[in-house]
């Protein structure tokens, strides 16, 4: 697995002690639906649904 940008910066947050490893598990998951929910309204506008 590729690490991202987004990945280091909250592992800096965490070794920062401004984060906790739980939040940064959420932060991820949450930027992947995220992700997800743009490539599914790219979809929807490319094809013209």
């Amino acid at each position: 697995m590729k690490i991202n940008t987004l990945e280091i910066w909250l592992s800096s947050l965490i070794a920062d002690k401004l984060l906790t490893v739980e939040e940064k598990d959420n932060w991820l998951v949450w930027h992947e639906a995220v992700l997800e929910s743009l490539r599914v309204d790219d979809f929807e506008i490319k094809n013209n649904i």
